[in-house]
């Protein structure tokens, strides 16, 4: 039984027929829930929103906002004529030497430098704790 005007989906589907060629049974089964071109609508959602993105990124870059952390990296990386292979070898590098001297350092004293960086972390955070709450006496000291 056909859907009467105003139901939920109506327009919608009424839209959707009038751009697809189909006879009284595929168009009967659009409005009695059994519906033969379910995938072809899923299809032409999806190109509306493709179409929807690529226009709202077109109005973005037209209307000069400012560029993204990652474009900002991609544009210095450029600037200096080094390419994304070059970039990850020299970060891969960096993290190997940086393994070496903290293995280094944990064959001469026998403990891992994490617990350090932990106790450092924790301090630089409880100094950082007091600092808000002497400003946050002052305040209240002054009303």
């Amino acid at each position: 039984m056909p859907h009467k005007e105003g139901h939920w989906g109506y327009k919608t589907r009424k839209k959707i027929v009038k751009g697809f060629k189909m006879g009284g049974a595929a168009y009967k089964g659009l409005f009695t829930g059994k519906n033969p071109v379910k995938s072809a609508l899923k299809v032409e959602k999806k190109i509306d929103t493709e179409e929807k993105f690529k226009k709202s990124n077109k109005e973005k870059t037209a209307k000069g906002k400012p560029p993204t952390k990652a474009q900002l990296i991609a544009q210095k990386r450029i600037a200096s004529g080094k390419t994304i292979a070059e970039v990850k070898a020299a970060n891969k590098k960096k993290m190997q030497d940086n393994a070496k001297k903290r293995n280094e350092q944990f064959k001469k004293t026998g403990k891992s430098t994490i617990e350090q960086r932990r106790a450092a972390a924790k301090k630089k955070m409880q100094d950082a704790a007091r600092k808000r709450n002497e400003a946050f006496k002052k305040k209240r000291a002054k009303k």
